[in-house]
């Protein structure tokens, strides 16, 4: 079963309403694993892992609109946010084995040419 939300940081004004979206939308995912299904082998497996997908969308709207070097920050701090959130959640449900999750940019290379891309990260890379 693969339980994923998808977040769009490009229709936020604010980092900290993006942060507030984050919270809600991992909250929603891990508590989906919390649930159980019909099938007893799908129940073992999301009993052993509670994975989660959390994507991030409209990437390339984003960094038009704010930057490369903003969408680092929104990325590293909404990681950070996740965690903390992902912890408090583990430690409330009693969950034992919990694995770390990284932020994923769903689509952005389909909306940016590889060589935008690469021009990007050298240009962040370099400052």
């Amino acid at each position: 079963m693969c339980c994923l939300v998808e977040t769009f940081p490009s229709r936020h004004d604010t980092k900290e309403e993006y942060l507030e979206t984050l919270k809600y939308a991992f909250l929603y995912a891990k508590t989906v694993t919390l649930g159980g299904t019909h099938w007893i082998k799908t129940n073992a497996v999301m009993s052993r892992n509670r994975r989660i997908g959390c994507s991030m969308s409209g990437i390339a709207q984003f960094t038009a609109k704010h930057g490369i070097h903003e969408l680092v920050n929104w990325c590293e701090d909404g990681y950070n946010h996740v965690c903390v959130y992902l912890f408090v959640f583990c430690f409330y449900y009693y969950i034992t084995r919990y694995y770390m999750m990284v932020l994923r940019l769903h689509n952005f290379l389909s909306f940016l040419p590889l060589r935008r891309f690469k021009k990007l990260m050298n240009r962040y890379q370099n400052g």
